[in-house]
């Protein structure tokens, strides 16, 4: 089956979200609506080691998320990569958005996310639709032309160095911080936060300044600097 990948937002800074839930007393149906807060600060940066994605929040996983950080606007975004599921490439398709299955405290904070959800109409309002990509998202992410650096290319970059260190580290889902990214070069290097080159390709696994460990493509002659 085609791996398809999925790229977009779990929640935003304020993660305002509306729950709508039908009653019925034997003759009148009644609309219940219950509003709660589930912003991206309250989020855990450590999540669940796998986070399965399904569709509509039923039935079996299609795939699992990859990648998560949050964003200095405030969001958390999520990549994912699933299968089986070829509508989701359709080109007369609804929109669709993450949905969130999280756990936290009575007071929403300590959130942890155990599901994503593929759905048309997601709880939390004003999020953006899911961006639908054909492939792995490594082979997505390096496909694209050097010169077209787009933050979606950046942010499918991102993902596949969380992949290769994952691979390396096994553990927890991480949450990837603004001051913690790591942005992969095409020449296998990396660009820290600041824009600063902090590590070239050597085939090899390098720890880089965060304390985690990345697997890097070789690449002759590419070695700027190591900290």
């Amino acid at each position: 089956m085609t791996a398809i990948t999925l790229v977009g937002q779990v929640t935003d800074a304020l993660g305002h979200a509306e729950h709508r839930t039908l009653g019925w007393d034997g003759r009148t149906a009644t609309e219940h609506r219950r509003f709660s807060s589930l912003p991206a600060l309250e989020y855990r940066s450590i999540q669940p080691a796998r986070i399965p994605v399904d569709l509509r929040h039923r039935g079996p996983a299609l795939g699992e998320v990859v990648h998560l950080e949050r964003t200095a606007g405030g969001s958390i975004n999520a990549v994912a990569v699933v299968s089986g599921c070829p509508e989701l490439v359709s080109p007369t398709i609804a929109p669709q958005y993450w949905s969130g299955e999280v756990t936290a405290t009575g007071d929403h904070r300590d959130i942890e996310l155990v599901g994503l959800g593929i759905v048309e109409a997601p709880a939390i309002r004003g999020l953006q639709p899911i961006t639908v990509l054909c492939g792995d998202v490594r082979d997505v992410a390096w496909r694209q032309t050097w010169h077209n650096r787009t933050p979606q290319r950046e942010l499918l970059e991102r993902a596949a160095a969380t992949i290769q260190r994952r691979a390396v580290e096994g553990g927890p889902m991480r949450i990837v911080e603004l001051d913690q990214r790591m942005t992969p070069l095409g020449n296998g290097g990396f660009v820290d936060h600041r824009g600063e080159m902090v590590a070239g390709g050597s085939g090899r696994t390098i720890t880089l300044p965060d304390g985690s460990v990345a697997e890097m493509r070789y690449a002759r002659g590419t070695i700027l600097a190591v900290r």
